[in-house]
Parts: C-alpha cells; structure tokens; sequence
C-alpha cells in the first residue's frame, strides 16, 4: 500500500472524538514561541470546535503544529467524517457497530471488578457469551446465585451486602454503620433512596422478608429487566 493510500486511511478513521479524553492534559500551544508545538507523542491530537466541543486531529510526523491558524481555519477541509465502514476493512470487521447499550454494560462490569472484588468469571455467563443487555451484570449474578438470598442485612458483612441488587458501596458501608446502633428495618432501606423494587427480592430485615416461595430468577428477571430503546441512526443513514 502507497504511503497516500495510509494516509488516507487514517485519516478516514480519524473520528471525531466527543468525550474530550484530554481535558486533563496539560495545556500546549507554540503561540508566540519559535517552537513546533507538542513532539513527545503520535497518534492524535485535541483541538476544539467554536461551540466548544473536543475533537481528535490526526497526528503526523510526531507534531501537533498546524500551518493554518486554528482560529481562523473553520473552512479549511479536514478528515472527513464517514458513517460507513474503514475502506478495506478485513471480512470480520461488522458492518455495523455494537450496540452502545453492550460498552454500558462493559463499563458496569469493570466496575464490579475493581470495586466490589468480584471475578471475571462470575460476571461471565456459564453457558459463555456476552453480558446480558437487559439487566445489568450484578443483578445478572444475583439472579444466577439465589443460594445467596435472601440476605439477611443485620449479619452479612459489608462485601456481601455491596453484592445486593441496588445497593452500593456507599450504602453498605452505612447499613453497618447503622446495625452498630440497632437493627436494620425495611424503612432504613427507603431512607437511604435505594432501588426497592430491586432489593425486595434479594434482602431480610428486622421487619421484612421475601414472601416463601418467592418468585423465580427467570420471573425476577422478566420483571426487573430494563431494556430502553436506543436509538439507532446507522441504518438511516446506511439508506440515505
């Protein structure tokens, strides 16, 4: 491949990046300076849009300098922004993109994993695949572990109680906090603004338990799933 035919490539996939990922970065500039601008790094860099949006300018021959003056240059062509595939992308790249609702489901799941010191193999389904997109990864586990609950809130320990659909870190940490002084009730739970439609199922209290013969995982399921319709513009725009 000719080094224009990279180029050119790259800069089709040089997407424009809306999570300003930079916003902490240490702020560069060669404005009245003799110097070329930030050397220590290729690949992309930020600049800004008039209405404030971040963008990501493809980076080349480990530079970040501009002949153009960025203040002035709102109508000097740019990479352009494509919707359809990378050109010459392999057969195995999808022709569409995932739904966002599976990277959410990612960003919970990493989460459990750095906080609440579960394992990546029991978020990970048994039978293999992908996390569940209609209910989040902790009530999924919930769901496959009902040996677990329910839980009685006035003798599990803090991990456990994290592990409880709808109830955080945080609020674990004040429910012990609380027990030091007397028993939990079903009232503290409201007070504290948790998901009672979640946690009914999973908890005991001083003055409250699941009625016997509780409901099955695949009911609970059913009724707590949450799966809100996202919209989808690539097909749109694939037929305009």
């Amino acid at each position: 491949m000719e080094l224009s035919d990279k180029l050119e490539t790259l800069a089709d996939a040089a997407k424009y990046d809306a999570s300003c990922a930079s916003s902490g970065a240490p702020k560069r500039s060669s404005e009245g300076k003799a110097g070329i601008g930030a050397t220590s790094g290729m690949g992309t860099c930020h600049s800004y849009t008039p209405d404030g949006r971040c963008v990501s300018l493809l980076k080349i021959l480990l530079t970040n300098f501009c002949v153009y003056d960025n203040r002035r240059t709102s109508n000097v062509p740019r990479a352009r922004f494509s919707v359809g595939p990378i050109p010459q992308s392999p057969v195995s790249v999808p022709l569409a993109p995932p739904p966002m609702l599976r990277e959410h489901r990612l960003y919970q799941a990493d989460f459990l994993l750095r906080s609440y010191g579960f394992a990546a193999s029991e978020l990970l389904p048994a039978a293999g695949g992908n996390l569940a997109l209609d209910i989040d990864p902790k009530l999924a586990w919930a769901l496959a572990h009902r040996e677990h609950f329910p839980l009685d809130l006035n003798a599990a320990d803090a991990g456990m109680i994290a592990r409880v659909p709808g109830i955080g870190l945080r609020n674990a940490k004040r429910l012990v906090e609380l027990r030091q002084l007397r028993q939990i009730r079903y009232v503290d739970l409201t007070r504290l603004r948790c998901s009672m439609k979640k946690i009914a199922p999973f908890v005991v209290t001083a003055d409250y338990s699941p009625a016997r013969g509780a409901a099955s995982s695949e009911v609970l399921r059913h009724s707590l799933a949450q799966m809100p319709q996202q919209m989808n513009p690539w097909s749109e725009l694939m037929a305009a």
